[in-house]
């Protein structure tokens, strides 16, 4: 694999909603794995979107659709522009297929166009401002972590795939799928508090993770039939977490919660008396539905709020950075934590 093709991979995958990404030298340098080479300090010609030659970092964000706009060698830094593409011309055999999807998408801007107006713009864009957080939240975790730190981490590399995740959650939020997207808020919930239980592991517990992400991939599996029970693991998981719930009607609440995200993992009775009484029409396709929405909303911010918690006891020395910016959105737990900052 080329050197630069994780920062293509990074690139690539950011949200299409995004149009520019800044990224200290450092931060590049954490997501490559490697130092960049002396002319990236000290030649702006090495920052040049060359799309032939022997600049092959050039190659790797031009490939994933990037330039760069500017770069500044004395601060270290480069801010990327998302490039603009060429309209490529369809041919006869794949006509059908853009027919369909563009009846498709007619039909999920109409269901959009109804949650702006219901909600009105800040609500309706939730799900982008959480994935703004989330950037706010990995570029944080790579400013103040060693190499050395994540790349041992299961966490690091959860968080870092969450983008595609949350690039779903505003698709599905928007088409109205709330079935699929509660179903990927508890598949979110329980990624990160493995990966938070794993990393976090007693050395001197029986039987430990060894020390590499392969380590640590292949104990999970080992242990696979306890980790979606929630007296096994999550509670666990949870008090380690948050000690002061233990025994309290907050511990219950998410316990409740997790129940109920379970309903939606499996064709429960619950599930599809919702589909077919709750909101009529809506086994057949998706639609709006307002009620829906706000249980969606309070339910991703909750369990978001226990994914940041893991997330900085995992990274502690990330807070300070994360509380100085701050976060566009409210989480109980959170929010009030980095407060004390």
């Amino acid at each position: 694999m080329g050197k630069y093709n994780p920062l293509a991979t990074f690139l690539a995958a950011t949200p299409t909603f995004v149009s520019e990404a800044t990224f200290s030298f450092g931060q590049i340098e954490q997501i490559i794995g490697a130092p960049l080479p002396w002319a990236a300090y000290e030649h702006r010609q090495w920052w040049e979107n060359e799309a032939t030659g022997r600049h092959v970092q050039a190659r790797a964000w031009m490939n994933a659709g990037w330039r760069v706009s500017e770069v500044d060698q004395t601060q270290k830094w480069v801010r990327f522009r998302r490039a603009v593409t060429s309209q490529r011309t369809s041919s006869p055999g794949n006509d059908h297929l853009l027919s369909f999807l563009e009846n498709e998408y007619k039909s999920l801007r109409k269901i959009a166009a109804e949650t702006f107006r219901s909600l009105g713009e800040e609500q309706a864009m939730y799900f982008i401002n959480l994935a703004n957080d989330w950037i706010d939240i990995l570029s944080a975790v790579l400013d103040t972590c060693s190499k050395d730190e994540l790349s041992s981490s299961l966490m690091y590399i959860y968080l870092s795939s969450l983008l595609k995740e949350v690039r779903w959650f505003q698709l599905l939020f928007f088409s109205g799928n709330y079935p699929l997207l509660h179903r990927n808020l508890r598949f979110v919930w329980e990624m990160i508090f493995r990966a938070y239980y794993v990393d976090t592991y007693s050395l001197d517990a029986p039987e430990p993770p060894g020390p590499t992400i392969d380590d640590k991939v292949e104990w999970l599996a080992q242990h696979e039939r306890k980790l979606f029970k929630w007296d096994k693991f999550v509670k666990p998981t949870l008090r380690g977490l948050l000690p002061q719930v233990e025994g309290t009607e907050m511990e219950e609440y998410y316990h409740l919660l997790w129940d109920k995200l379970n309903e939606y993992v499996h064709p429960s009775k619950a599930l599809l008396d919702r589909m077919v009484v709750g909101v009529p029409g809506f086994l057949m396709t998706d639609s709006f539905d307002k009620e829906w929405v706000s249980e969606t909303i309070e339910m991703a911010t909750m369990i978001f709020d226990l994914v940041w918690v893991a997330v900085i006891s995992r990274f502690p020395s990330c807070a300070e950075l994360i509380a100085q910016k701050g976060l566009l959105l409210e989480y109980p737990i959170v929010t009030a934590a980095l407060g004390n900052f």
